[in-house]
């Protein structure tokens, strides 16, 4: 439902895949997770629970220096584009995966008092499928009210 893969640390099989298909250029700046998912349609996925990498973040990188609403954006944009490359086998996955993660999102900008973020991550939410188990209805309902 979410990239939980810290791209320093991953290790593929090799030739699971093959040739990478033609829509993954597409997923430019999101790069990692598209090969995760590529990768996880060949077989289980492990975890190894070590220090494998250190994430460096820092300006010069091409996605660390995004706004969160610009990263916002993205990952909507992933979570649609992956699903039409998917041929929407996950689809169910996917939307609740998409309302799950605004909805956290909408919740902390309600926190911190930015409304319009608030509404616009809401709005991204209720895209999705946002009656799921990850989301309390009465919460959603006083979010939506709240509006």
């Amino acid at each position: 439902m979410g990239n939980f893969i810290a791209t320093c640390s991953t290790m593929f099989r090799n030739g699971l895949i093959g040739q990478i298909p033609a829509w993954y250029d597409d997923f430019f700046p999101i790069t990692d997770w598209p090969l995760h998912i590529l990768n996880a349609e060949h077989g289980k996925i492990g975890y190894i629970d070590e220090v494998m990498g250190v994430y460096r973040y820092h300006p010069g990188g091409l996605y660390s220096p995004f706004s969160e609403a610009r990263k916002q954006d993205e990952t909507l944009k992933f979570y649609r584009r992956m699903n039409k490359n998917l041929n929407y086998r996950y689809n169910k996955i996917v939307k609740i995966a998409i309302s799950k993660y605004f909805f956290e999102w909408a919740e902390e900008y309600k926190a911190r008092g930015d409304i319009e973020r608030m509404k616009a991550c809401l709005r991204a939410c209720l895209s999705g499928n946002p009656l799921n188990p990850f989301i309390p209805k009465k919460k959603l309902l006083r979010m939506w009210l709240a509006r």
